[in-house]
């Protein structure tokens, strides 16, 4: 968010520097309270002192973060881009498919360990099939954006990750099946970040390319943290005493993915919604 400021297209329109550290430190309160809030709700009530204070540490810093960015002239997170429709899309697509992308890249390992019973290293590199169709995607993205337009290839994408995540919940077992699956996830995944900052730094408007582009990555950072906190504590919630533990984590899994599935599906209709206002306006 920081380093976007420093990108050609940002320079050129605007000279003077300037840091909003009070935004980005509440940004970073929000984003600490989140996460330990799902962490100790996995073995304490909402209102207990161990998950309340967090909420309540979350919820004065969010409202110090809206104050602090609408004072402000140059803000860490400009509200104002959220008026248009195509940038306020971009950005929740951003965190959506962040979602996707981090609980496959944080939950498939342990995942490939309880359901094919790989070792930790085993698992670890069966991840690989996943980054091959993520780095080959990310490389034609950029061509694909030209011919195709960043939102049908932003649509594409969280389509295609929308599947791969509904087949890993209902994952019936076979090494082949976990390849192509993983694979195809891959294929989603790296055609994301493209059309997302390409539709980001496009809302924001000439002059805050560069912002806009910062807030995409943004959010996808967001999504990083959504999605594998969610994840945890819905594993967390799991019983794994008895003879039904490995059922019962199997079951975990399938709901973390089906999660997933839900949140590409509700990125799939933002995306659709962007293609109809882009085509009533005769943009596209």
């Amino acid at each position: 968010m920081l380093i976007s400021i420093f990108l050609p297209e940002t320079v050129r329109e605007r000279k003077d520097l300037h840091l909003d550290f009070f935004g980005v430190l509440t940004f970073g309160v929000i984003i600490a309270s989140f996460m330990l809030i799902f962490k100790n709700l996995s073995s304490n009530a909402l209102l207990s002192s161990a998950v309340f204070p967090f909420l309540l540490a979350l919820s004065a810093a969010a409202v110090f973060f809206i104050l602090n960015e609408k004072r402000l002239d140059h803000p860490a997170v400009d509200l104002s881009f959220f008026s248009r429709p195509e940038f306020s899309a971009a950005i929740l697509v951003g965190i959506l498919g962040g979602v996707g992308m981090f609980l496959f890249q944080t939950m498939i390992p342990s995942f490939a360990q309880v359901s094919l019973g790989y070792s930790v290293s085993t698992a670890s590199y069966s991840i690989n099939a996943m980054a091959v169709t993520m780095i080959i995607f990310s490389a034609v993205s950029g061509r694909g954006c030209d011919r195709l337009g960043p939102e049908k290839l932003m649509l594409f994408s969280v389509v295609v990750t929308a599947v791969a995540c509904y087949l890993t919940a209902n994952f019936v077992g076979g090494e082949i099946s976990y390849y192509l699956t993983i694979a195809l996830a891959g294929v989603g995944l790296g055609s994301l970040i493209t059309p997302i900052n390409y539709i980001a730094m496009r809302g924001a408007g000439k002059g805050s390319e560069g912002v806009g582009s910062g807030m995409a990555s943004l959010s996808r950072t967001a999504g990083g943290v959504v999605g594998p906190t969610v994840a945890g504590f819905i594993i967390s919630q799991a019983s794994l005493s008895g003879l039904s533990a490995m059922e019962n984590l199997l079951n975990a899994y399938s709901k973390v993915f089906m999660f997933g599935f839900w949140v590409c599906i509700a990125a799939a209709f933002i995306t659709v919604a962007l293609i109809t206002i882009r085509r009533l306006r005769g943009l596209s």
